[in-house]
């Protein structure tokens, strides 16, 4: 997992959110991909809307200092927030992202969005970030 360290990735398989990043093409599991609904980096504060592999809808949103991430309410779904951290956090799961996607001049939207990208589902989206903040 990524933890405060680089030297913690010893391998882009440790990394929770690597695993199927549009960055590393390779490490798609079973295909399934999510889809970006809106993007919006150059807003006051930088969102994305996904699309989960499992129908799911997120927004991934970077405001006043800190990360927020919504699973949209749906048609059997209220809306809830599945993670939130300060920007210590995503500086810390921004470096790991880094490391892993070998993208060193990436925003933290891009970085956070292309390797939310192939998560399957919410459940594993908030395991995965959690796990990701160490």
């Amino acid at each position: 997992v990524i933890g405060s360290k680089r030297n913690d990735l010893e391998s882009r398989d440790a990394c929770p959110l690597t695993y199927g990043s549009a960055l590393e093409p390779h490490f798609i599991r079973d295909n399934v991909m999510g889809v970006i609904v809106t993007y919006d980096e150059n807003f006051a504060a930088p969102f994305s809307e996904i699309k989960l592999a499992s129908g799911e809808h997120i927004l991934l949103s970077l405001e006043r200092n800190r990360l927020v991430v919504k699973a949209l309410a749906g048609a059997e779904r209220t809306e809830r927030i599945l993670y939130e951290c300060g920007e210590e956090t995503v500086g810390v799961i921004c470096d790991g992202l880094i490391e892993a996607q070998r993208a060193p001049h990436a925003a933290p939207l891009r970085l956070l969005v292309s390797a939310i990208m192939n998560v399957p589902d919410t459940k594993a989206l908030a395991s995965a970030l959690s796990a990701a903040a160490g």
